[in-house]
C-alpha cells in the first residue's frame, strides 16, 4: 500500500457532520420501511428498499441469524427496544477472514448512520472469530450513532469501529464473556483518507483533544462476566475515543501501542473521564501504552493493586520485528525508528556469568554505580526465530554487572518471555531518547507502506513527533489520589506526563449532539407488513 503524501481531515466534513445527522432525520423526504419480522431476510429487504435518510424498523420477536446485513446507505436502523427486538447470533465464522459480522456498515462521506433498540445475543455459534464484531462500521462517516442496545454475551466483542469514523455509542448496555471477549474496539485505519490502513495517518494530526473527531462512549453500562479484570474497550491502530459518563464492571478503558499487532500503529489520542469504574476482584487502574491520553473525575471503587496509570513501552523490553532496523526492532538506542542518543554505541563485551541469568556480568569491567541507569542493553547474541536481538532498559548497575528490566507480561512461548544471558553471549549498551509512538508523543511524519516508510525521507527514519503529554487529575480509588507514573527512562514525569490538568482544555459537548432530536414521526411507510 502506497501513500505519497498526507492526506490531511477534510475540516468542512466534520464541520457539517452533526448538521447533517440532523438534518437527515428532519428530512420531509424520508420514509419508514417497516420490516415485516426480525428475521435476516425480511430486515434485509426493507434495507434494500430503503433510500438515503430513511428509517427501517424491525418489529419486536426474535430470530436468528447466519448471514450479514450489509449497508452501505446512510439509513436509521431501528429495533422495537431492548430485549423486545432480539437478534440471536449465529453468523459462521468467514474462513478467509476469521471474522464473523450481524450488522456491517461501509459509508462515505455525507452519509449519517444510526442503529438502535435491539438486543444481540448468541446463538448457535460458540466459537470466537478472530475479528469482526456484531456491529462493525467501515468506510468514512462522521455521523455514526449506535445507541439503546444490549450485547447479551455474544462470542465476539459487541462493536468494531474502523475506517475514518467518528460520532457516538450511547446508552448501550455491554454483557461480556470472560476469555477476552471485551466489548468495543476503536480504530481509525485509514484516517486522513486514501488506502493507507494502518493507522498512519492519524498519526500525522494533532490529537484535537476537546473535539468531535472521536468515538464517543457514553452513558453506557459494562459487566464483566469473567473471573478476571479485563479490557471493556481498546484501541490500536490510530484510533481516537473519549469515554465519558459510564459505568464499568471488573473491566476498564485501555488500549494497544506500536507493538502488537503487527503493522498496525497504537492507539493516538484518548479523553478518559467521569466514569464509575468497579471491581469486586484485585485490579489496576490502568495502563497507557502509547499516544496522548486525558484522565480526569473518573471514580474508582473495589481492591486495586495499585493506584497509579502506567505508562508504558513494550518495545523498550522486547523486539517486535515489523519495526526492526539496523538488525534490531526493539527500542534500544540502535533503532532508526525511534530518537537515539547521537552518541552511538557506548560499550560492548561479553556476559561472563552463567546460563540463563536475568542479570549481566562482565567481570572484565569495573564500572561506576548506576552509571547505566537509563540506558538500554541488547543481547547481541540471543535473537528469537525472527532473527531479532533481545533488549531491555537498565535500572541499575553494579562495578561488572548490570540490572535490566524483566518482564514476562508478553512474548511467551518457544522464544522466551524476557531476555537472558548464557556464558559467552554479546552485549551492547545504547541510549534511546524518545521510542516511537510511546505515552506523551503524537503528530509526525507519515508513515506508510508495509514495510514501513517515512514518507519525508524516503526510508526508515524517526518521525519527528510532537510532544503531547499525558495529564491525570481528579481521580480517585477508593477516595485516594490516582496518579499516572512510569518506571521507563524514555517517559519523564512533567515533560510527557503531568499529575495535574491539562491547560486551556475543555470537553467536548454532552450530552453528544447526535443523541437527539427523536427520529420525525410525520414519515411516510413506502413497505410494510
Amino acid at each position: 500500500m502506497i501513500a505519497t503524501g498526507i492526506c490531511k481531515t477534510k475540516p468542512y466534513y466534520a464541520a457539517i457532520a452533526t448538521v447533517l445527522f440532523l438534518a437527515v432525520l428532519r428530512s420531509s423526504d424520508a420514509a419508514t420501511v417497516n420490516a415485516k419480522s426480525v428475521s435476516f431476510a425480511d430486515v434485509n429487504t426493507a434495507v434494500g428498499l430503503a433510500k438515503e435518510g430513511d428509517i427501517v424498523t424491525i418489529p419486536a420477536g426474535t430470530a436468528t441469524w447466519t448471514s450479514t446485513l450489509s449497508i452501505t446507505k446512510g439509513i436509521t436502523l431501528m429495533g422495537a427496544g431492548i430485549d423486545i427486538t432480539t437478534i440471536l447470533d449465529s453468523v459462521s465464522i468467514n474462513s478467509i477472514t476469521g471474522s464473523a459480522i450481524v450488522i456491517n456498515t461501509t459509508l462515505v462521506p455525507g452519509q449519517a448512520f444510526r442503529v438502535s433498540g435491539l438486543t444481540v445475543k448468541s446463538g448457535t455459534r460458540t466459537a470466537k472469530p478472530i475479528s469482526g464484531a456484531v456491529i462493525n462500521a467501515q468506510g468514512t462517516c462522521f455521523a455514526y450513532r449506535i445507541d439503546h442496545i444490549h450485547f447479551d454475551q455474544p462470542y465476539d466483542k459487541g462493536i468494531h469501529i474502523g475506517g475514518w469514523t467518528y460520532g457516538v455509542i450511547d446508552h448501550c448496555v455491554f454483557d461480556t464473556r470472560g476469555g477476552g471477549f471485551g466489548a468495543i474496539l476503536v480504530q481509525h485505519t485509514n484516517w486522513g483518507g486514501g488506502t493507507n490502513n494502518f493507522g498512519d495517518g492519524s498519526w500525522a494530526e494533532p490529537a484535537y483533544f476537546g473535539s468531535e473527531k472521536f468515538m464517543f462512549i457514553e452513558d453506557c453500562t459494562f459487566n464483566n462476566h469473567g473471573s478476571e479484570q479485563t479490557n471493556g474497550i481498546d484501541s490500536y491502530a490510530g484510533g481516537r475515543y473519549v469515554v465519558r459518563h459510564n459505568t464499568l464492571n471488573n473491566c476498564l478503558s485501555l488500549n494497544h501501542g506500536t507493538e502488537t499487532p503487527g503493522r498496525l500503529r497504537g492507539s493516538r489520542a484518548v479523553e478518559i473521564y467521569n466514569n464509575i469504574f468497579k471491581f469486586t476482584t484485585g485490579a489496576t487502574v490502568g495502563q497507557n501504552r502509547g499516544g496522548a491520553a486525558l484522565y480526569h473525575d473518573n471514580i474508582y471503587t473495589g481492591s486495586f493493586n495499585n493506584t497509579t496509570i502506567t505508562q508504558t513501552v513494550f518495545r523498550e523490553w522486547y523486539p517486535f520485528h515489523i519495526w526492526a532496523a539496523n538488525a534490531d526492532s526493539g527500542a534500544n538506542g540502535n533503532n532508526r525508528w525511534d530518537a537515539n542518543d547521537s552518541h552511538g554505541l557506548y560499550v560492548s563485551g561479553t556476559h561472563t556469568g552463567g546460563n540463563g541469568a536475568a542479570t549481566l556480568t562482565d567481570k572484565t569491567k569495573n564500572w561506576t554505580p548506576n552509571q547505566w541507569v537509563g540506558y538500554s542493553v541488547t543481547n547481541t547474541t540471543k535473537k528469537l526465530s525472527t532473527g531479532d536481538h533481545y533488549n531491555s532498559y537498565i535500572t541499575a548497575n553494579t562495578a561488572n554487572t548490570i540490572t535490566f528490566h524483566v518482564d514476562s507480561t508478553i512474548g511467551a512461548g518457544s522464544n522466551g518471555a524476557a531476555m537472558t544471558f548464557n556464558t559467552g553471549d554479546g552485549y551492547a549498551i545504547y541510549r534511546v531518547i524518545i521510542a516511537l509512538d510511546q505515552p506523551g508523543r503524537g503528530k509526525g511524519d507519515l508513515l506508510a507502506n508495509n514495510p514501513p516508510v517515512n514518507m519525508k525521507t524516503g526510508g526508515v527514519a524517526w518521525p519527528n513527533q510532537a510532544l503531547e503529554p499525558v495529564y491525570c487529575w481528579n481521580n480517585t480509588a477508593n477516595g485516594h489520589p490516582v496518579t499516572v507514573s512510569s518506571t521507563h527512562p524514555t517517559l519523564r514525569a512533567n515533560r510527557d506526563f503531568y499529575n495535574a490538568p491539562m491547560p486551556n482544555y475543555k470537553p467536548y459537548t454532552y450530552p453528544h449532539p447526535l443523541t437527539g432530536p427523536a427520529p420525525p414521526t410525520n414519515l411516510t411507510v413506502v413497505s410494510g407488513p
